[in-house]
């Protein structure tokens, strides 16, 4: 494969990894340390067709037997083990998981091998009825010849993904493993042992590219007229574009998928035995697993001593709120669960953009703060600012670099989406720090952005933030010093952000009047734009 990494912090010394494509090592480009380059469009379609004409002569298994096939596997399973050490420091590395985790992988993975050489002499195919007196139908399973492999990077090594697709099939048909760019080495680690095994030279192939050549190398494979089977294991979202990819291209697409997975608890459940598999199933590799629970729902559950009737629908409240609010999910059709998964993806990246907004805005991080805006129509609205988003981050900039601190702290959050668009609100806590007359004091305001969103290019952009300011105070930042506020500026602003206003005024910002508040026009203006913009995407 292609990858490099650094293998001790203090040496700085470098390991890189080449691409396996039938069974010859094939030298990439020089690329940066934790980056995977590799494989672009063009490279893909070439690899391809190298190992599709080194076919065996017999599809029948005549050149590589039963026995030599076992015999591979078995000694593939001895070399995983010889090498689990630097198989999970290299796997603990690339993934940040603990070394239990990536030692449990391993161990899998080696019982895989063991059992996929068991079954080198199983019995493939089936009896078929037949209608003609003394005449024996039998159904005979044939390689699917060229399968490629779409491994993920939370279990680099996990069985039924790089060691089960390619271990199943040795000696059978021919495979292309795709790595995680985030784990190249991990899965590089496990084809290596398979080839250092003995496995037929281009029975197992191994191709990487870098994450923004994602897209096209995939699309390439799926397209190849020799490919005729991908896996994938992965998220929903990139299970959906195999899957159109594969039907576009008539390629058969098996995919092994994950969202956001329910924990139910029934009612005849013991609470106490129920916390430890909802704990492990929250934070195994710390959460980051296709089955992870990211909710819990008590159905028909109750203490002892208030348990309803026999028979009784009665649900549960949550600590987040009536029952109702929470979806009931043992009814639902599986085309309601896949929305509900992707809607789950779509609050996570918002949320996640909302919150990288302030981290990087407040660290002075401008190059990244541009990337959360929509390109072309993002704007911002604040008591000191009305404008561009571009200009907006010019004049933050220029405020940081000249020792403007405003930092802002966010907490619950919320999320309408129709289609492409969403609008979020998400309780904040501007704090702004200045000195007022001689005196240094911080103005706490607390709040709500209101923020209307929209899917560009495939992921969620701010195209417009407009706070609404619910009350402030100020304190002087030493206890001894006095401050006496003017009346009359104080009162020129709305009760939501007098005290920030009357800051920003004496520090020199044109502050504007009229912004949302708790309650009145203004709020109830926002809240009928916010619902026309999601009428709109509809």
């Amino acid at each position: 494969m292609s990858a490099t990494e650094t293998e001790a912090p203090t040496s700085g010394a470098v390991r890189t990894s080449d691409l396996l494509v039938a069974a010859a090592s094939v030298r990439p480009r020089p690329s940066p340390v934790n980056r995977s380059r590799g494989s672009r469009r063009s490279p893909s379609r070439t690899s391809t067709s190298r190992w599709t004409r080194r076919r065996p002569r017999s599809r029948r298994g005549r050149i590589f037997r039963p026995a030599a096939r076992r015999s591979v596997l078995e000694r593939a399973a001895v070399l995983l083990g010889e090498r689990t050490d630097d198989i999970v420091a290299t796997m603990s590395r690339e993934m940040g998981a603990t070394l239990p985790w990536c030692g449990f992988n391993v161990h899998v993975a080696k019982g895989m091998l063991v059992e996929a050489a068991a079954q080198a002499y199983a019995a493939v195919g089936e009896v078929i009825p037949s209608d003609v007196p003394g005449l024996t139908a039998l159904g005979v399973r044939q390689p699917v010849v060229v399968v490629v492999g779409i491994a993920p990077w939370n279990a680099a090594a996990h069985p039924g993904r790089t060691v089960h697709r390619v271990a199943a099939g040795v000696g059978r048909h021919r495979g292309a493993e795709v790595p995680s760019e985030q784990t190249p080495l991990t899965q590089a680690s496990i084809v290596q042992v398979l080839h250092d095994a003995g496995v037929p030279a281009g029975a197992v192939n191994l191709i990487s590219n870098a994450p923004e050549d994602g897209p096209s190398v995939v699309e390439a494979l799926i397209a190849h007229c020799a490919v005729t089977r991908v896996q994938c294991t992965g998220s929903s979202r990139v299970g959906r574009i195999i899957g159109e990819l594969g039907g576009r291209h008539l390629t058969r697409v098996g995919l092994e998928l994950g969202g956001k997975a329910p924990f139910l608890v029934l009612p005849d459940a013991d609470l106490e035995e129920a916390a430890a598999p909802a704990g492990l199933g929250a934070f195994m590799n710390q959460g980051e697993l296709r089955p992870s629970a990211r909710r819990w729902e008590r159905h028909g559950w109750t203490p002892a001593r208030q348990r309803p009737p026999s028979g009784s629908t009665e649900s549960w409240r949550s600590s987040s709120g009536p029952s109702d609010e929470a979806p009931d999910t043992r009814d639902l059709h599986p085309s309601e669960e896949s929305t509900m998964s992707q809607a789950d993806d779509d609050r996570h990246e918002i949320r996640r953009l909302i919150e990288n907004w302030a981290l990087w805005r407040d660290a002075g991080d401008w190059g990244r703060f541009a990337t959360v805006w929509h390109p072309r129509d993002g704007r911002m609205s604040a008591t000191w600012f009305q404008g561009s988003a571009t200009d907006f981050i010019k004049a933050s900039r220029e405020g940081f670099e000249n020792g403007v601190s405003i930092l802002h702290f966010l907490g619950g959050h919320t999320a309408d989406i129709v289609g492409d668009r969403a609008v979020a609100q998400t309780k904040m806590t501007i704090n702004q720090r200045a000195s007022v007359d001689g005196v240094e004091v911080d103005v706490v305001c607390t709040g709500r952005f209101y923020d209307f969103l929209a899917r560009h290019e495939g992921r969620w952009t701010l195209v417009r933030r407009q706070p609404i300011y619910e009350k402030d105070r100020l304190d002087v930042v030493d206890p001894a010093a006095s401050l006496t506020l003017d009346p009359d500026l104080l009162n020129r602003f709305p009760t939501g952000y007098r005290h920030l206003g009357y800051l920003q005024t004496k520090a020199g910002f044109t502050v504007k009047d009229g912004l949302p508040g708790l309650t009145g026009t203004a709020v109830e203006q926002l809240y009928g734009e916010g619902r026309q913009w999601l009428v709109e995407a509809r």
